[in-house]
């Protein structure tokens, strides 16, 4: 009986250590020349919370369709510029820190030759959230489309419904 309070109060601090933790998922992140389209992904980041900061790290993985075995590693060939246009990050991941009810923009350069993949967006202090921009450009730097993407939490399970009549084309991606 005198063990059920210990257990609980341990519980209780592990769920809130847990809890101040996010991971989240960007499951396409595109940059780069494609025949006559230039790609480019704006990755948003908002600390929700009124007051204290969030920090942590924006870790971009890709994809190869050349050489599976490949895939997922750390994609370093990729930039990205912060909000005041100044490189943010090397190496393939981005690190940031973002003040109570802040925002903070990244978007890739898309210069260089196509590239794909995605990104993983962990905290360590604090909990963001966030949304993609994908943007296509011509090669005169004209926009021509854009879509918003949510991040996206790991699940275990995930069916996708497809509705096969009335001559709908589906897409999924």
């Amino acid at each position: 009986m005198k063990r059920i309070p210990l257990t609980v109060f341990w519980v209780l601090a592990v769920t809130v250590i847990c809890s101040a933790q996010t991971t989240f998922y960007y499951p396409h992140v595109a940059n780069g020349v494609l025949g006559s389209n230039i790609w480019r992904t704006t990755i948003f980041l908002t600390n929700p919370a009124a007051s204290g900061t969030a920090s942590g790290t924006i870790t971009f993985s890709q994809e190869n369709t050349a050489n599976p075995g490949a895939a997922g590693s750390v994609f370093s060939s990729i930039a990205f510029l912060d909000q005041d246009l100044a490189p943010a990050g090397s190496g393939g991941t981005i690190p940031f820190t973002i003040l109570g009810g802040q925002t903070r923009k990244y978007t890739s350069t898309g210069t260089g030759a196509y590239a794909g993949g995605f990104a993983t967006v962990t905290t360590t202090v604090g909990t963001v959230t966030g949304t993609a921009i994908f943007s296509q450009f011509d090669l005169a730097g004209r926009l021509l489309a854009e879509a918003g993407v949510p991040s996206a939490s790991a699940v275990p399970n995930q069916a996708i419904f497809v509705d096969t009549q009335g001559g709908f084309s589906i897409g999924v991606a």
